[in-house]
């Protein structure tokens, strides 16, 4: 009876080793399999350009890198570290379309901040920006192309088109969003320099 027994446990295990593993894109997880539940409410792209850093001066065009963007609500970020800010979300960053042999981040947090709230003499070049390109708010974010960083408001945000379309590369984009966001400087290393652009929609109709 224990052979028995025995031999029908043995089998059992056989039998249950039998699957195939799962092919890679079957096993990768996406923004839906997080542990928490996540209402996406942000839809959109982002574009980062760079160029080459010709000693301090812009060289040739580099590359862009395209990125699909789902994001949430984030309220619990905007805490003292992030002056200022507002509505705030995290945005998950997927690439579709990129000619860079370097990344792009993954994620980025970003947050709303009103036009009135900084001093206008703190930086006299962003606020010129944004007045002659008639801004509608300040963007807070812990993301640049230099990589994740802490709070700090980096972009402007316009209605209906961008300050500078991200085309320098020959191609045509524009921003067909609610929300318009580009940062105000190329940020740079001693390779490159790059600037980032959102176009984003955010529905807020189930909150």
């Amino acid at each position: 009876m224990r052979r028995s027994l025995l031999a029908l446990v043995v089998l059992a295990l056989a039998a249950g080793c039998q699957y195939e593993p799962l092919d890679k894109d079957l096993n990768q997880p996406t923004l839906g399999d997080a542990v928490l539940s996540r209402d996406i409410v942000v839809t959109g792209s982002s574009y980062l350009l760079y160029y080459v850093n010709d000693n301090g001066d812009f060289g040739n065009f580099l590359c862009t890198i395209e990125q699909e963007v789902e994001g949430w609500a984030s309220d619990e970020l905007n805490d003292e570290t992030c002056v200022g800010c507002g509505p705030t979300y995290t945005l998950g960053l997927k690439t579709v379309d990129s000619d860079c042999e370097h990344g792009a981040g993954a994620t980025a947090d970003v947050a709303f901040t009103p036009l009135d709230f900084f001093d206008r003499g703190d930086d006299e070049s962003f606020w010129n920006w944004l007045d002659e390109n008639g801004a509608v708010e300040f963007m807070n974010t812990t993301w640049y192309p230099r990589g994740p960083t802490g709070w700090e408001a980096r972009m402007g945000v316009f209605d209906g088109e961008w300050a500078s379309e991200p085309d320098q590369d020959g191609g045509s984009r524009t921003c067909d969003g609610e929300y318009c966001a580009e940062s105000r400087y190329w940020y740079g290393t001693e390779d490159w320099y790059g600037k980032w652009w959102l176009d984003l929609d955010i529905d807020l109709s189930g909150s």
